[in-house]
């Protein structure tokens, strides 16, 4: 009766009760009334498995008391009844069940020590999750030195639980998944965790650990997922790595993990997730990688990797997430890049990668995110780059591309972030950007552009920042400007823009609340005529440069009282 609806069957308890020969009660989620504070004599002798998971009148001290008469019962699941537990009188219950084989105790708002609760659990205990109980707490080693040794799955994580790591961790020899993240514990991994030959899932992560990792974590040849981020590991990954011949996901993130990618990595044929980002690698990206035929998220970003994007990675036709940004990498994009066709994710951008952006890039069809920012990279921007259908962020700033803005741009309609400023681009601005409806970011910056700000930009209602200050554009700003109400930064600065302010800010005063502008700066342009007093009515300014121009009046920033930054 799992998931249904029985808020209005009064007295269900009771009417439960008379059905001695009841082996299952799955009541997960079913809406139940509150239990009557006077229960029946407990009649359930045979009850084997009880789920109540979701019962949102949490579980009184009387119903613990009738559930700890049931001396059968091998599997209960009070997990997610979210008002505070009787702590003593949950543990009485617990001590009285003897046959409990699985306890699911996790969501709730159980307050106390874990080894006050657990001190008399039945000795054939072989599940127990107490996730997400961030009031329960103790001390690691206390917690395992009350815990039958026959457990196969232990969840810990996300409570109050501290101190190290002890070596009795080895005498868990029959678990699979063991999960003690985002707690308070300290100290090394043991050596002893090499014992746990049976263990599939070992998520530490989140914590405080120190050391390296034990070279006999190799032994560990069933796990299929290790999670170990956001600690504070050294030393190198051990190459017994190689022998977690299972294993799909491996995430070593922020660490402080030194030395070299084992080229044993590419053993692992099994392998979905490589996460490796903001550690202290170094070397180069072993070709080895491109081996994994089954990856499909590789993240090796902010690390001191060397050498060139190895070829072979291009081979790795699941790949869908790819980020090796915020190394030392040099040498020119791979060619066949484009093979790639399932990659969504593509990030390069801090390294020293030179050459240009390859054609092929074209064929990146599943493509959303691509940023090549702060590289070397050189050559005109692809006209390829106008296929992917899919992109919604392209980023291209700082580097040294020349030519124009390709108008095939204008054919990426799901386009939100453009940014291709500081760069050695010339040309006039592109008429087709204003076909991308969907764009709240455009900065083409710091460029050589010339000619007349296109109207078209006036359509994208959607645009949040524009920014094409340093360049060489003449004639005025588009009158369409003025609708742009969703227009928050409008850089202009430091261009040959002339005209006059009238159209724009009548237009952008009109908006509903003052509209969305807080940043406005025009300076260093050849701007002309009277600063409108419509100015005023831009409720959200904080930022205002109109100087360096031939604008005429005489407003002063106790005009603009909530103004941060003024000059005019």
């Amino acid at each position: 009766m799992s998931c249904v609806d029985l808020s209005k069957a009064t007295n269900w308890l009771h009417q439960i009760n008379l059905i001695p020969t009841l082996q299952v009660l799955l009541l997960r989620d079913a809406s139940l009334p509150r239990v009557p504070h006077s229960l029946p004599t407990f009649n359930l002798t045979s009850l084997t498995i009880l789920d109540l998971s979701g019962y949102e009148w949490g579980i009184s001290a009387s119903m613990l008391r009738w559930l700890s008469n049931a001396s059968n019962l091998e599997h209960l699941d009070l997990s997610r009844c979210s008002r505070v537990f009787d702590f003593e009188g949950l543990a009485v219950a617990l001590g009285a069940l003897h046959n409990l084989r699985k306890l699911v105790l996790f969501g709730n708002k159980i307050a106390g020590e874990i080894s006050t609760i657990l001190k008399n659990v039945s000795r054939m205990l072989q599940y127990l999750d107490l996730r997400w109980n961030s009031l329960l707490s103790g001390e690691i080693s206390t917690i395992l030195s009350i815990l039958p040794r026959r457990l196969e799955f232990l969840a810990l994580h996300d409570n109050n639980i501290y101190g190290r790591i002890p070596e009795m961790l080895g005498d868990f020899t029959s678990l699979r998944h063991l999960s003690m993240s985002y707690t308070q514990i300290t100290g090394d991994i043991p050596r002893t965790i090499g014992k746990l030959i049976h263990l599939e899932y070992l998520d530490l992560s989140k914590n405080h650990i120190t050391g390296e990792m034990p070279v006999n974590v190799g032994n560990l040849t069933n796990l299929v997922f290790l999670y170990l981020y956001e600690n504070n590991i050294t030393g190198s990954i051990p190459e017994g790595v190689s022998n977690f011949v299972s294993l799909e996901e491996l995430d070593l993130s922020e660490n402080n993990i030194t030395g070299e990618i084992p080229k044993a990595l590419g053993n692992l044929q099994n392998l979905v997730k490589l996460d490796l980002h903001a550690n202290a690698i170094n070397g180069q990206i072993p070709d080895t990688i491109g081996r994994i035929s089954t990856l499909k998220y590789l993240d090796v970003s902010k690390n001191h990797l060397t050498g060139e994007i190895p070829k072979m990675i291009a081979r790795i036709s699941t790949l869908q997430h790819l980020d090796v940004s915020e190394n030392h990498l040099t040498g020119e994009m791979p060619l066949n890049l484009g093979n790639l066709t399932n990659l969504v994710v593509l990030y390069l951008r801090g390294n020293n990668i030179t050459g240009p952006i390859p054609e092929s890039v074209g064929n990146l069809v599943s493509l959303e995110e691509l940023d090549l920012s702060r590289n070397k990279i050189t050559g005109e921007i692809p006209k390829s780059l106008g296929s992917l259908q899919n992109m919604l962020r392209l980023n291209l700033h700082a580097n040294f591309l020349i030519g124009q803005i390709p108008t095939t741009i204008g054919r990426i309609s799901n386009l939100n972030y453009l940014d291709v400023s500081e760069n050695h681009l010339t040309g006039k601005i592109p008429k087709t950007i204003g076909i991308i409806s969907t764009l709240r970011y455009l900065n083409a910056s710091d460029n050589h552009l010339t000619g007349q700000i296109p109207k078209t930009i006036g359509r994208i209602s959607n645009l949040f920042q524009l920014d094409i200050s340093k360049n060489h554009l003449t004639g005025e700003i588009p009158k369409a400007f003025g609708c742009l109400c969703n227009l928050g930064v409008l850089q202009l600065s430091l261009n040959n823009i002339n005209g006059e302010l009238t159209d724009l800010l009548d237009g952008l005063s009109n908006c509903s609340e003052g509209g969305m502008l807080s940043n406005l700066l025009i300076a260093g342009n050849n701007l002309s005529g009277r600063i409108p007093s419509s100015l005023l009515l831009l409720a959200h300014l904080a930022e205002l440069d109109l100087s360096s121009n031939s604008l005429q009046g005489n407003m002063t920033k106790a005009h603009f009282p909530s103004l941060q930054d003024y000059r005019t």
